[in-house]
Parts: structure tokens; C-alpha cells; sequence
């Protein structure tokens, strides 16, 4: 999920919404989306009656959508999309507070199929409680992920069991074994 902010613009000297949002603020593709899955926008704003709250635009459809407060849209990132800023009427300098708040729920292809180590909770002194694909895998048979498992893979899968830190080093100790392993084995040869 991510929160999207788009701060009120004078109507005589708007300018792109990427000023805000960068890339999401011009016409793009969401390339990590699932292609199963559909991406929600909630429209969360608090703007003045006068002023205009934006546009969405999906540009191969040809459709505009008005952004106003509580319109929710389900819509695939996999399509051209992008949107304008909020602007005030003409002549007037935006309030300060005025900004538009928009929620999007989105498919991440790694979560969605189930390949990325997800963290589900804060533990206490700050470590981080993980799911590792190969914990989730038994819940969800298919040809990608059956019951007996895949090997662990201790890159992907470590950081579930030991904190950051301590993954690092390890990772960073095996791969100086298998640095002096090699050096023995070319020497030998």
C-alpha cells in the first residue's frame, strides 16, 4: 500500500504532478504489478468546496476520472495511468493545508505469488518478524509451491530467522569460505 500526497496548486501556475509523487506523478505503468490482481485508489481529501481535487487519467481508455473525496476506483497498474495535482480557483493562493491524500491498495507481483520474505510485525528491541516463502508454502499447493517444500535458501530465507545484522555477517562468512575454497581449489590445479 502506499499514502500519495498532492499538495494544492495555484490554477495559473500548475505544473506536473511529479513535483509530488515523481514518477507516479506522470503517465506510467506500475511494472511490479500482478497481472491477476487489480490496484484500488481511495480518495481520502479534505479540500475547500471551490477548489478542483484533480484528475485520474487512464490514457489508453480515453477516460478522465474527477478525484473526489471517498471515490474509490479499482483499476490495473499494468495500463497507462497518471493524474493531475489538486488546484485552487483562479486567482486565489492555495490554503496551506490543502492537500490531496490518496490510498492505493496494489498487487506486488512478489506478494502476491507468494516469493517475497514479508514482514508481519515489529518484535520488541526492533527486530522485525518475517514470513519467508518457504513458511507460507505449505498453505497454498500448486506447481509453483507444493507440500514438500524447496530447498532454504539461507540469502532469502535468513533474514526470517536472525536479525539484519547477524544475516549480514553470516552471509558475509560464507561467502569468504567459499572464497578461500576456491582460491585452494584453482591453486591446486
Amino acid at each position: 500500500m502506499q499514502l500519495n500526497f498532492s499538495k494544492c496548486q495555484a490554477r495559473s501556475e500548475v505544473t506536473q504532478l511529479n513535483e509530488d509523487l515523481g514518477f507516479y506523478g506522470q503517465m506510467h505503468i506500475d511494472k511490479d504489478d500482478h497481472p491477476g490482481y487489480l490496484s484500488n485508489m481511495l480518495i481520502l481529501s479534505d479540500l475547500p468546496p471551490s477548489y478542483h481535487p484533480g484528475v485520474f487519467m487512464f490514457y489508453e481508455l480515453g477516460v478522465f476520472i474527477r478525484m473526489t473525496p471517498f471515490l474509490s476506483v479499482n483499476f490495473s497498474g499494468l495500463r497507462y495511468h497518471g493524474g493531475t495535482a489538486p488546484t485552487a480557483p483562479e486567482g486565489e493562493r492555495p490554503l496551506t493545508w490543502a492537500y490531496r491524500l490518496v490510498h492505493i491498495a496494489y498487487p506486488a507481483k512478489p506478494v502476491a505469488d507468494m516469493s517475497a520474505c514479508q514482514a508481519i510485525a515489529t518484535l520488541p528491541g526492533g527486530s522485525t518478524l518475517h514470513i519467508t516463502p518457504k513458511m507460507m508454502e505449505h498453505l497454498t499447493p500448486s506447481p509453483q509451491y507444493n507440500y514438500t517444500g524447496t530447498p532454504a535458501n539461507h540469502i532469502i530465507d535468513g533474514v526470517g530467522m536472525m536479525t539484519r545484522d547477524a544475516h549480514v555477517e553470516h552471509v558475509y562468512r560464507m561467502m569468504l569460505r567459499v572464497r578461500g575454497s576456491l582460491m585452494r581449489f584453482m591453486k591446486s590445479n
